[in-house]
């Protein structure tokens, strides 16, 4: 398990969210899938979304001139992606501080509203290479509108 433990500014950490959401699966055999994963080191946060056939990756670092988020303690977490969207979403505060209690019971606090979720134990979450030899590939916006 995992003693994961950080603050992160909301604005930033809702967007990403919002991003790797796309990626989650609605309805699956497999809980997990219904999940998104939470990996916090000192470099980086990193989220992952995914239905076994899409899977979306948000990536949050630090720079030089804006500190985004603090890392108490590293680790990993996996929470629906049903609730978590909207808990972040209504915590009040500009911070999220997101901490691991027991095992997959996992906190996200504001000010003076915090919420607990039990998610799933990370270790199920399927292992997505997105280091794969691929050919990237540039297109512009405006083009899936014709």
């Amino acid at each position: 398990m995992s003693d994961l433990n950080f603050r992160i500014n909301k604005d930033v950490f809702y967007k990403a969210l919002q991003t790797v959401n796309g990626a989650v699966a609605s309805s699956s055999p497999i809980p997990t899938m219904s999940g998104i994963e939470i990996e916090a080191n000192q470099d980086m946060i990193v989220l992952t979304g995914s239905d076994n056939d899409i899977s979306i990756r948000s990536v949050i670092k630090n720079d030089k001139d804006n500190q985004l988020f603090f890392v108490e303690e590293p680790g990993t977490i996996v929470v629906d992606h049903n609730y978590i969207l909207d808990m972040v979403k209504n915590l009040d505060s500009d911070e999220v501080q997101v901490q691991n209690i027991d095992g997959t019971l996992t906190q996200f606090t504001g000010n003076n509203v915090d919420f607990k979720i039990n998610g799933f134990n990370p270790s199920d979450y399927p292992a997505i290479d997105f280091n794969a030899d691929t050919k990237p590939f540039t297109i512009k916006a405006s083009e899936f509108n014709d």
